[in-house]
């Protein structure tokens, strides 16, 4: 199962070690090549105890990589929703 960032790491594996993975479900997720150095560091520094602590307890995802992330702002309504916690 691949889901959101784990998509290009899980799909990346799985080409490389097809021998070892018989399907893939995956959700809510992305492809493209991984080929970038942006896309090597980001998921290994998002997934450091620091930044876990970061995004649990300052909304960090959230408040500041979304925001940067996306070609057309988000509106306060669209933002409000990201900030609702389940």
């Amino acid at each position: 199962m691949i889901q959101d960032w784990g998509g290009p790491i899980g799909f990346d594996i799985a080409t490389k070690r097809a021998d070892r993975v018989r399907g893939i479900v995956h959700g809510n997720t992305w492809f493209w090549p991984v080929d970038t150095l942006m896309f090597e560091i980001f998921p290994r520094v998002m997934s450091t105890r620091c930044m876990q602590r970061q995004i649990l307890e300052k909304n960090f995802f959230v408040e500041r990589i979304m925001p940067r992330s996306m070609v057309h702002p988000l509106s306060q309504a669209e933002m409000d929703h990201y900030r609702r916690k389940a």
